[in-house]
Parts: structure tokens; C-alpha cells; sequence
């Protein structure tokens, strides 16, 4: 949905990770799968809906840090 359109029909998304687990860890590379609820408020007279999403998102330690490097829908 265009941000227009968002902005004209109030549009609410909330995203909340409920479960997450680690696929592969390395030293500086760690891959996991994230288990994603979003919560669509898209037309307030129907009520929200739910999608129950998985994730798989790679990280990468750099500078001491954390980083995405992948992020794959399943």
C-alpha cells in the first residue's frame, strides 16, 4: 500500500516476534528463524487480521555490532 493511502485510512501494522530459534551460529554470523506476527488494522468496521509470518534473518558481528545482512520471507 502507498504511503498515501496509509496516511488517508489510518492504516495501523504492528509486527511482534513471538518465538525466535537459531538455525546455524558461527563466530561472527548467526542465522535464525523468527516467528513474526503482524497485525493489520486496515478496516477498522471489519476488525484487525492477523498474518502469522516466519522469518529468516541473517546477522553479521562487525565492529562489535550486530547487523541484518539477510532477510528471507518463508
Amino acid at each position: 500500500m502507498a504511503r498515501p493511502n496509509a496516511e488517508q485510512y489510518k492504516v495501523i501494522d504492528k509486527a511482534e516476534v513471538t518465538a525466535a530459534s537459531v538455525i546455524r551460529a558461527g563466530d561472527h554470523r548467526v542465522a535464525a528463524l523468527l516467528f513474526v506476527d503482524q497485525t493489520n488494522h486496515l478496516h477498522p468496521a471489519r476488525g484487525p487480521t492477523v498474518d502469522l509470518n516466519r522469518v529468516r534473518m541473517t546477522l553479521v558481528e562487525k565492529d562489535g555490532k550486530w547487523l541484518v545482512s539477510e532477510l528471507d520471507a518463508l
